[in-house]
Formats: structure tokens, C-alpha cells, sequence
């Protein structure tokens, strides 16, 4: 989210096991090594957005650098998916890319508050970027995909992102203040984004409309 600062934006339940609201970030260029990051924010459980700030104790000697933020969102646009899902953090693996389409972009009023795309998404991609397969630019943060409560069985390519113009404004107070009061606004309360969040309007078919989405 911003590289000279350090901050990073993942999901709340990927840092859930945080020990003394520190979690290790694997920073693969120019060198493959692991960084110490504060959790200087989450949002609570109530919150439907699905969100956690990091910020690396220390950014010296690191040649990161900022994702642009998409301003539109068209559906039936490439789109892909970057994280490292299935294998776990100790093997040496390169982040895994899977390519999809916007398939569904979910509104309340003229507000963007949640994507769906057909890239195959398994554990461990949470918390990665949904860009635009064009431009590279990041259009939301994956957070779940679609899960048969009955069964079990999870549909990998019927996954949701936070769209980033959902939340842009308050990180980007944040940034700006350092206080982490802006973020606070996250912990939205509003019942049309609880529905659409717990899957209860028409993203999934009827049947499915009590199933809650997956955590990955």
C-alpha cells in the first residue's frame, strides 16, 4: 500500500495467530528474506470487510515499490490473482498466478463493496492482490471463496474481493495521518454490506442462500 512507509494490506483471519501483534512478511526481491511487521490494525469480527494493516519495523535496504489502484471496474475484464495458496510459507515456491474474468462487481448505491471472479483461488491466496490483467493495476484484496456447507466442498473459481475504492479513502487518511483512528470507519455496521457478505443476496443461487462463503 505504500513502500516507503512499509505499510501492507492483508486480511484480518490470515493474521489471526499473531504473537504480540507481530507477523513475519516474506519479502522475495532482491533477495528472498523475512521482515518483521506490526498489526497496527484490524477490523473486528462484526465487520463484513475482512482486513488487516501491517507495517515492517523496518524498510531500509528495500527496493519495494507501490501498486497503482485502479479507478474503474468493467465486468467480464481480465482479471488474475496473486498469492501462495497451497503450499506452505517454509517451501521455496514462487507466488502462484491464476487467470480469470470480473464476473460480477456488487454495488450498494454507486459503490463498489464486493468483487467476484472466476480465477481459481485455493487457501492461502487471502489476503493477496486481484489486479488487472492489462495494466497490473490492483483492483480489491481476495478474501473468501464459495463453500457447499453440506459437503464441504469449496468452488475455487467462485471467489470475492474487497474492492480497493471501497476503503482507498480511509487507508489513504491513514497514510497521510498515521493515525489509525481513519481506519476505524471499516468497521462498517451497514446491513446492506453484512447481506451481500454473508452470501444471503443474489450472488450465489437459491439454494445456496444460507451457505456462508469459505475463509482461505
Amino acid at each position: 500500500m505504500d513502500a516507503e512507509k512499509g505499510i501492507i494490506l492483508t486480511c484480518r483471519h490470515v493474521v489471526k495467530s499473531a504473537i504480540n501483534s507481530q507477523v513475519q512478511v516474506r519479502i522475495d526481491f532482491p533477495l528472498r528474506h523475512w521482515k518483521v511487521a506490526d498489526v497496527v490494525f484490524c477490523t473486528k469480527m462484526s465487520s463484513p470487510l475482512d482486513l488487516a494493516v501491517l507495517q515492517l519495523q523496518n524498510t531500509q535496504y528495500l527496493n519495494l515499490t507501490d501498486l497503482e489502484i485502479a479507478s474503474n471496474y468493467e465486468k467480464g475484464q481480465d482479471v488474475c490473482v496473486v498469492g501462495h495458496a497451497l503450499f506452505p510459507r517454509e517451501l521455496s515456491m514462487q507466488p502462484s498466478i491464476t487467470y480469470g474474468v470480473l464476473s460480477n462487481l456488487v454495488t450498494v448505491g454507486d459503490n463498489p463493496i464486493l468483487l467476484q471472479s472466476t480465477c481459481a483461488v485455493h487457501s492461502g491466496a487471502s489476503g493477496g492482490p486481484l489486479l488487472c490483467a492489462e495494466t497490473g493495476k490492483l483492483l480489491g484484496i481476495v478474501a473468501s471463496n464459495s463453500k457447499d456447507t453440506r459437503s464441504g466442498a469449496s468452488f475455487p473459481h467462485v471467489n470475492f474481493s474487497i474492492p480497493m475504492a471501497a476503503i482507498q479513502t480511509a487507508l489513504d487518511d491513514f497514510i497521510k495521518s498515521n493515525n489509525v483512528q481513519c481506519l476505524q470507519i471499516l468497521n462498517t455496521s451497514h446491513k446492506d454490506i453484512q447481506r451481500i457478505w454473508t452470501l444471503q443476496d443474489d450472488i450465489l443461487s437459491e439454494e445456496n442462500h444460507n451457505s456462508p462463503q469459505s475463509r482461505l
